[in-house]
C-alpha cells in the first residue's frame, strides 16, 4: 500500500477503512501522531490517531471506536504516556478493550514511536506479539473507602518504610530545612550513606538498604570531591548518585529537561529521590508557586510501587531577634509559602548549636511526622563528611541564649533613668540590663557614672531622681 501523507484525513485517518476493520475484528492502532499511523498502516496493520496531536481528544472519536480492541501506543516521553493515558480513559467502555504499549529500543537503535520502531527495523509480528502481552488498560482509582476493619488490618507492602518510625517511606514527601551553611546538603548525603549501608541516620533505624538520587545545584564538582574523599565510596557506588550543578539550574518548565531528568531516574530507580534545594525550583514563595513546583518535581518520579520517597531541602527563614524555636514550632520557621509544611507527611530542621563559626556541633529536630512519633532531639557534631553523635550537649545553653548586647546610647541611658526616677539604683539596674543584655556589674557602672550628669540622690527618699 503506497501512501502518503496527503492521503490523511482531516478528522480520523482512513475513517471507513477503521469501521470496516472494527466489524472485521481487527485491532486498531492508535499512536500519538500521523507518521506514526502512516508506518503502522504501510506494515499492514489499521491504524488512526488524534488529529488534534497530544493536546485533546474529542468525544466523537471515542464513537468512531466503539466495539474496538483499541491499542494505544504511547510516545516516550512524558507528554507521550499523558497523551496515551487521555486516550485511554475517553475509550474505556466503549471500545471492547483498550490496552496501552511502549515500544522497546529495537536492533540497538533507540525508539519513542511507532515510526522509529519500524525504522530500527522492528516488524508487525513483533509489535503484535507484545501487543498480545499486554493487559488491559485499566481506569486510575481516584477515591476509595475502606471499612473499619479494612483499615484496622492494613499493612504496608514489605520495604516501603525505609528510615525510622515512617519517617521515610516509598512515595513519600519530606523536608530537611535548617539555615544556610548549616550542612543540609551534607544531612542529605549522610542519608543516602546509611541507605547504602544501613547504618542509622541522626538515629532513626534503617530498615533496609535503599538506593539514593541527589538532584543539586549548589555543590561543584570541586566541593563534591572534597566530601566524598572522606567517605567510602566504593561501598556507595551502587547505591548513591549525585549531580552537578545544572547550567540552567531546576529549569522544569523545560519538557527536555523533565525528561532527562526522569529518564535518569527511571534508569537508575532509586528509592530515595532528594532535591537540593527548593528554592531553586520555586523561585517565587507563594502557595501556587510551591504547589506547582511540587507537582512539578512528581512529574519526574516513578509512579506506583516504584515511586520514590521525595525528599527536599529547604531554608528556613531569619529568626527573629532572641528568638530559639523548639519542637512542633519549628515548621513555622520555613521559608515561604505554609504549602512546605503542609504538603509533606515528615519535616526535620537542623539548627546550628550556636552562633560561633568554630563550632560545628548542629541541633537535629523533627517537627512534624504524620505517620508515627516524632522522636526526641539529638545533638550532632559535623566530621569526616557525615555528623557524629554529641553525647555530653549543653541543653540549657542552646535552649536560652544570651541576649543580644544592644548599643547605649546617652539619650537612652537618661530615658531609662526618667523612666525609672521613682525607683531606687537597683530598679534603674534591672531596667538596663532587661532591656539591652547587659550584666548586672555594667548596668551599676552605667548608671553611677550617669547620675554625676543626670541624677542626684535626694536623702529624704533615698533614691535618685533626675536634675
Amino acid at each position: 500500500m503506497d501512501l502518503g501523507l496527503d492521503d490523511i484525513e482531516p478528522v480520523l485517518f482512513r475513517l471507513p477503512e477503521i469501521i470496516k476493520d472494527i466489524r472485521d475484528g481487527l485491532p486498531i492502532y492508535i499512536p500519538e501522531g500521523e507518521k506514526d499511523v502512516l508506518a503502522l498502516v504501510q506494515h499492514g496493520l489499521s491504524a488512526t490517531c488524534n488529529p488534534m496531536g497530544s493536546k485533546k481528544w474529542r468525544d466523537s472519536y471515542s464513537k468512531t471506536l466503539h466495539g474496538a480492541d483499541a491499542i494505544v501506543i504511547a510516545d516516550k516521553d512524558r507528554v507521550g504516556r499523558e497523551h496515551a493515558h487521555l486516550v485511554a480513559s475517553k475509550l474505556y467502555g466503549i471500545a471492547k478493550s483498550v490496552r496501552v504499549i511502549e515500544l522497546p529500543d529495537t536492533n540497538g537503535k533507540p525508539v519513542k514511536d511507532a515510526a522509529d520502531y519500524f525504522a530500527a527495523g522492528g516488524d508487525a509480528d513483533g509489535l503484535t506479539a507484545l501487543t498480545d502481552n499486554a493487559p488491559e488498560w485499566m481506569p486510575e482509582l481516584l477515591i476509595q473507602f475502606k471499612s473499619p476493619l479494612e483499615l484496622k488490618n492494613f499493612k504496608p507492602p514489605p520495604g516501603h518504610v525505609l528510615v525510622g518510625d515512617c519517617h521515610i517511606v516509598k512515595g513519600g514527601v519530606a523536608v530537611e530545612g535548617g539555615p544556610p551553611g548549616v550542612g543540609k546538603s551534607r544531612g542529605v548525603v549522610a542519608l543516602a550513606v546509611a541507605g547504602a549501608t544501613g547504618n542509622d541516620w541522626f538515629g532513626l533505624t534503617v530498615h533496609r538498604k535503599f538506593k539514593t538520587m541527589i538532584v543539586q545545584t549548589e555543590n561543584g564538582e570541586f566541593r563534591l570531591a572534597k566530601e566524598f574523599q572522606e567517605l567510602d565510596c566504593e561501598a556507595l557506588e551502587d547505591f548513591v548518585r549525585v549531580c552537578t550543578p545544572p547550567p540552567y539550574g531546576l529549569c522544569f518548565k523545560r519538557e527536555d529537561f523533565r525528561k532527562q531528568l526522569a529518564d535518569a531516574i527511571g534508569e537508575f530507580n532509586p528509592d530515595i529521590v532528594g532535591f537540593d534545594p527548593w528554592n531553586a525550583a520555586a523561585r517565587e514563595q507563594d502557595s501556587k508557586e510551591y504547589l506547582d513546583t511540587f507537582d512539578a518535581l512528581k512529574s519526574v518520579l516513578p509512579l506506583g510501587d516504584d515511586a520514590p520517597a521525595l525528599v527536599i531541602v529547604a531554608h528556613t527563614r531569619k529568626p527573629k531577634t532572641d528568638e530559639r524555636a523548639s519542637g512542633r514550632a519549628l515548621l513555622n520557621l520555613l521559608a515561604g509559602s505554609y504549602v512546605l509544611g503542609s504538603v509533606p507527611h515528615t519535616v526535620f530542621v537542623m539548627q546550628p548549636a550556636s552562633d560561633d563559626v568554630n563550632d560545628n556541633q548542629v541541633v537535629w529536630t523533627c517537627c512534624k511526622n504524620n505517620d508515627g512519633e516524632l522522636g526526641n532531639r539529638s545533638a550532632w557534631e559535623r566530621r569526616n563528611g557525615l555528623f557524629v553523635p554529641v553525647d555530653l550537649f549543653d541543653w540549657d545553653a542552646f535552649d536560652h541564649p544570651p541576649k543580644e548586647k544592644r548599643g547605649l546610647k546617652p539619650e537612652m541611658l537618661r530615658e531609662f533613668l526618667m523612666r525609672g526616677k521613682e525607683y531606687d539604683k537597683g530598679q534603674i539596674v534591672k531596667i538596663i540590663m532587661d532591656e539591652t543584655g547587659r550584666g548586672k556589674s555594667v548596668a551599676y557602672d552605667l548608671v553611677d557614672e550617669a547620675k554625676r550628669g543626670v541624677l542626684r540622690y535626694h536623702k529624704l527618699t533615698k533614691a535618685y531622681e533626675l536634675i
